[in-house]
């Protein structure tokens, strides 16, 4: 996957959930030659699942899909 397409979808998501009037911090690290970024946002609305299985639901894990991607859906 292009970086780019990562970078655009977070900011999308960014933009479509962010809670009204709340702020959004992007911040860009150098990490001895490599690249951090972070992005945090107040979500404009409540988690409906535990946190501890957050991360399984950006994960393709469907065996029978066969379009491409690396199936993080961020």
């Amino acid at each position: 996957m292009l970086l780019w397409r990562v970078i655009e979808n977070l900011l999308n998501n960014i933009i479509k959930y962010t809670s009204e009037g709340s702020r959004v911090y992007i911040d860009i690290f150098d990490l001895d030659g490599f690249v951090n970024m972070s992005f945090k946002n107040i979500s404009a609305y409540e988690l409906n699942i535990p946190v501890d299985e957050l991360m399984e639901r950006f994960i393709r894990g469907d065996n029978s899909r066969s379009s491409e991607g690396s199936g993080a859906g961020l």
